[in-house]
């Protein structure tokens, strides 16, 4: 009875284990948001969790952190552009594998925005836990 009862809490353990989620895959992520326009910029659409700004008037900066609880992350933002004939596409993502993160951004122009005007930054940190920072910045 007694070996059982140890297989029993051996088993139990090891499948915890194997569904529970490594303290190491939490992490923060701080985002900002920089308006080089001469004119106010206007959110489209985001993704990825914290509170992008609707709208970012000319030189106008905004920051804000977004807590991710998971081995992956990926953060996303559409701006439109003053004209409103275009913007910017801005994503930042995260993997976390056995050999540590893996990072990737992009930013992407649309409509009569060319991509040239439209950047982003990505900050790694390479110990954990693996915050890191994105900044996303639009110019024309």
């Amino acid at each position: 009875m007694k070996n059982i009862m140890k297989i029993c809490l051996i088993l139990g353990s090891l499948i915890a284990a194997l569904f529970s989620v490594p303290a190491s895959a939490a992490n923060k992520i701080t985002v900002t948001v920089e308006n080089h326009t001469a004119g106010t910029i206007t959110l489209v659409s985001s993704s990825g969790g914290g509170s992008f700004p609707s709208a970012l008037v000319s030189g106008q900066v905004a920051t804000f952190t977004i807590d991710n609880p998971w081995s992956t992350s990926d953060v996303q933002a559409t701006y439109m552009s003053p004209s409103g004939t275009g913007g910017c596409k801005f994503a930042g993502s995260h993997t976390t594998n056995s050999s540590g993160p893996v990072y990737s951004s992009s930013a992407e122009g649309y409509g009569t925005t060319s991509s040239s005007f439209c950047l982003v930054f990505l900050t790694e940190k390479w110990s954990v836990p693996y915050d890191y920072k994105l900044k996303f910045s639009m110019f024309q």
